[in-house]
């Protein structure tokens, strides 16, 4: 994956050349952490924030955030 946002709490995601996604490459990381903090799933200092969605799961003392990812965006290259 290359590229990702989070619109309506749908994660939407491209990967090179509309191919199957193996993993997530590192524009598509910087873009998650972007997307998590814009969308108030995480703090400034990249924490958690169980209270702003019923995604983020506490487990003892650790957090979880579950995602569905439900779309693929086509890219079209000229």
């Amino acid at each position: 994956m290359d590229s990702i946002k989070i619109v309506n709490g749908e994660v939407i995601y491209t990967t090179i050349d509309n191919k199957k996604p193996k993993g997530i490459c590192g524009s598509g990381i910087v873009d998650l952490i972007s997307e998590l903090f814009l969308n108030n799933y995480i703090d400034f200092a990249g924490i958690l924030l169980p209270d702003s969605s019923s995604s983020i799961i506490k487990f003892e003392d650790d957090m979880h955030l579950s995602m569905h990812i439900k779309k693929k965006a086509l890219i079209m290259r000229v």
